[in-house]
């Protein structure tokens, strides 16, 4: 009898062994478990990074675009730098950026028409 006693008692601690060691397991490594959600609040953290520069890259261009709508001037300087205006009564000047300026010189046009060269 006090076999069978000391038996059932080996077999209970080692299936309470086996349930917790399958529950650990299971908390560690399955679907859904600590693994995954560490893993998780990594890509989250990343995401929210990549939303704070986002966000900032839209502050400016909202900015750039109130400024286009309501500022004169802003609309003036995008149309001289990136489009080339010149206004009638002004004188257009190119410089050459290169470091032997006997070769080249520098042309004024008074003409605006005059600035624009032809494609050949």
């Amino acid at each position: 009898m006090k076999i069978n006693k000391y038996f059932r008692r080996i077999v209970m601690i080692i299936l309470t062994l086996i349930v917790i060691v399958g529950l650990q397991y299971q908390y560690r490594f399955g679907e859904n478990g600590y693994n995954h959600d560490v893993e998780l609040k990594k890509q989250i953290d990343e995401q929210k990074q990549r939303n704070e520069q986002q966000l900032q890259a839209n502050q400016a261009l909202s900015a750039g675009v109130i400024d286009l709508k309501t500022g004169l001037e802003a609309t003036e300087e995008h149309a001289r730098v990136d489009l080339g205006l010149i206004k009638t009564d002004e004188t257009f000047l190119q410089m050459s950026t290169t470091t032997d300026n006997s070769k080249k010189k520098s042309k004024v046009i008074h003409n605006p028409n005059d600035a624009i060269e032809p494609i050949e």
